[in-house]
């Protein structure tokens, strides 16, 4: 009977096991996949904020040279039309994108470069031509470069049309002479952009044709990739903006693997190896996480991925100004030593998101530990807009409420920045820079309250 019951016992024990250990393996897998689901949703971000970047710095690099047609036409509107070719030619070896330019008198194009294969657009009225007149009025109403597209070409392929007015009484612009017109062709730019890479890997969408921004008709992807969306972000474009989102499932469902169906079927089968799977997995699944880019109190981008990205900027072919800003909480020692570090977790919270609140959609805010913060702010050169964004959020910050359980908290914030490449051009001495600064600031903040 004791026999009996022992095997009884250890069956039930046994059957037990079973199930605990494949509820356990099961557990694990899909721990796993959660995992998979957050770098794949990491590498998307990365991938997606680089394309962005490209695309806007390709845009504006090619409306700069082209706006020097614009530019001749403003001021010597017979030097420019004696020499169009010339200059169209120039222009078309210079810009990276352009395929043909032409000049419009009027709301008539009577100048075209090159000339061959484009000779029925001599002579056009784009008053005939509704949808094309929509972007022309708007530049010559706004007196500013519009896109117009990405639309199709009557030749074949995708091209954008950069709308630059000219006016007759440059610089007060109120009388209008005509325009000028530069293609560019649009499905390089993305190739080289690495847009299309991006689409291959990931499902991408981008919508506000004509720089019509959020609200505006999509021309790449699907709306159920905005409604879906991992990642959303504003491209700007002269003269408005597109909004482009990112979702990671695609690029799930093709690395579905099939080592899930075959740990599942060992885990079943091979039970005595299971607990060291779950080590092992468990530790590869937190060594991992821990090396991840996100920072796990505040949500933000931590101190890798704020270097990561720096570098990136710094070392990129395509160089473009950028600020960085370094921010210091005044207190927050005192507070976590009196209110227990619930209260210095709560302080951190709030303020990483009252700094996300105020700043561009383009900025990057990182916390790179305890009560440190930094903020990347691309494409600013400008120190008087720095000191705005720094007086702002200092603002922001001041006159928050800060309360914990029941103790009104006390914070404020000492920052300090560098601009790139004006004060350096080295990751590590621009940092020091904005420290320094920021360290100024906080001595001036104690100096006030003596």
């Amino acid at each position: 009977m004791k026999k009996k019951t022992i095997n009884l016992t250890v069956i039930i024990a046994s059957f037990l096991y079973l199930i605990t250990a494949v509820a356990m393996l099961e557990y694990v897998l899909d721990s796993y996949q959660e995992f998979m689901s957050s770098e794949a949703k990491e590498e998307l971000s990365e991938e997606f904020l680089l394309v962005r970047a490209n695309i806007e710095s390709a845009l504006f690099s090619d409306a700069f040279i082209a706006n020097g047609l614009t530019t001749v036409l403003s001021v010597n509107k017979k030097l420019g039309m004696d020499n169009f070719e010339a200059l169209a030619k120039a222009l078309v070896q210079n810009g990276h994108y352009i395929r043909n330019i032409g000049v419009a008198e009027g709301y008539t194009i009577s100048k075209v470069y090159p000339l061959q294969g484009n000779e029925k657009a001599i002579g056009l009225d784009f008053r005939t031509r509704p949808s094309q007149l929509e972007t022309v009025e708007a530049a010559r109403l706004n007196k500013s470069v519009v896109l117009a597209g990405p639309l199709e070409l009557v030749q074949g392929g995708q091209a954008i049309i950069a709308r630059f007015p000219v006016f007759e009484d440059y610089p007060l612009n109120s009388d209008y002479w005509g325009g000028v017109s530069i293609v560019l062709n649009v499905e390089k730019l993305f190739e080289d952009a690495g847009l299309y890479k991006l689409v291959e890997k990931y499902d991408v969408a981008i919508r506000g044709l004509n720089g019509t921004g959020a609200q505006g008709p999509i021309f790449l992807g699907e709306q159920s990739t905005f409604e879906k969306a991992d990642i959303t972000s504003v491209i700007e474009i002269p003269g408005g903006s597109w909004l482009m989102a990112g979702n990671s499932e695609k690029i799930l469902a093709s690395q579905k693997l099939d080592f899930v169906t075959v740990y599942r079927i060992m885990g079943c089968i091979i039970i005595f190896l299971l607990l060291l799977s779950i080590i092992l997995l468990y530790r590869s699944y937190h060594l991992a996480h821990r090396s991840s880019m996100l920072d796990e109190l505040t949500g933000l981008r931590n101190r890798r991925f704020a270097f990561y990205l720096l570098d990136k900027f710094i070392n990129s072919k395509k160089k473009q100004h950028f600020a960085v800003i370094s921010i210091d909480l005044n207190g927050f020692k005192s507070i976590n030593d009196t209110y227990g570090h619930k209260a210095g977790d709560y302080i951190l919270i709030e303020v990483a998101n009252l700094i996300s609140e105020h700043i561009r959609a383009t900025d990057v805010c990182c916390r790179l530990g305890g009560d440190e913060f930094l903020i990347l702010l691309p494409r600013l050169r400008d120190k008087s807009k720095v000191e705005s964004v720094i007086k702002h959020l200092k603002t922001a910050i001041e006159e928050k409420a800060f309360t914990f359980d029941g103790s009104q908290l006390d914070v404020s914030l000492s920052a300090g920045y560098a601009l790139y490449p004006e004060d350096s051009n080295d990751l590590e001495e621009l940092i020091h820079i904005s420290d320094l600064k920021m360290y100024q600031d906080k001595q001036d903040y104690k100096e006030s309250l003596d």
